[in-house]
């Protein structure tokens, strides 16, 4: 209940502080709503691993987090070439090809999350989630 009370709050926080920075503009709310959504994770991250008493892998972490910050370079570049709304879903492949391609050379992926990922996909997408990610 206390992670639900959590993600609860912070969600109902994200969406009124979208109403007040809507003054700032777009930019505004996209700064905001990213701080608070970071916010929300990191609650909601420390209430699931208290109450779980779990530890975390934090070298894992820090290449998760390292593989999303790499995508940003090459997504502002392609959004600099291609400004127009239109190329959107292009914007979009960079970033997803950037990031699975910095996960794989980083060693992010370990085979046990493999394993359990391609026994929940249908067999055609586990097969083609091992191959990305160097698992067979």
């Amino acid at each position: 209940m206390e992670i639900l009370l959590i993600q609860g709050v912070a969600t109902i926080v994200q969406v009124l502080s979208c109403l007040v920075l809507v003054g700032y503009g777009f930019l505004g709310v996209s700064v905001g709503a990213s701080t608070l959504g970071v916010v929300a994770s990191v609650l909601g991250s420390y209430a699931f691993r208290r109450r779980l008493n779990a530890s975390v892998d934090w070298g894992e972490a820090l290449r998760y987090v390292l593989s999303a910050l790499l995508v940003v370079p090459p997504v502002l570049v392609s959004v600099a070439v291609l400004p127009q709304p239109v190329f959107l879903p292009v914007h979009v492949v960079v970033g997803a090809v950037t990031y699975f391609a910095v996960v794989r050379f980083s060693g992010g992926v370990r085979s046990e999350d493999l394993e359990a990922l391609s026994l929940l996909l249908p067999k055609s997408l586990g097969l083609l989630v091992r191959r990305v990610f160097g698992g067979g």
